[in-house]
């Protein structure tokens, strides 16, 4: 039953993330700072509603990571040098 922890903490992450979100979006205050926001009030410091806040963050560094690998492939690609003259 253990698994499920981190699932629950993910839909409480996207929950309170989106309701943030729409929050800012209707006050016209961009989506970033909501994110911030978001992410503060649901830190072990805060409102405490993530029980696993380890295994949260190996998740985002894994998302992190495979995020900056696809944007640096995509925007740094080189012409191959098989091509000739």
């Amino acid at each position: 039953m253990s698994e499920y922890h981190v699932l629950k903490d993910l839909a409480i992450i996207f929950a309170v993330s989106l309701l943030v979100i729409l929050v800012f979006h209707r006050i016209k205050l961009p989506a970033l700072p909501g994110f911030i926001v978001a992410g503060v009030l649901l830190g072990p410091n805060a409102l405490g509603l993530v029980s696993d806040v380890h295994q949260v963050e190996s998740l985002a560094e894994v998302g992190r990571s495979r995020a900056w690998r696809k944007s640096a492939s995509s925007c740094c690609s080189l012409p191959s040098a098989s091509s000739s003259p």
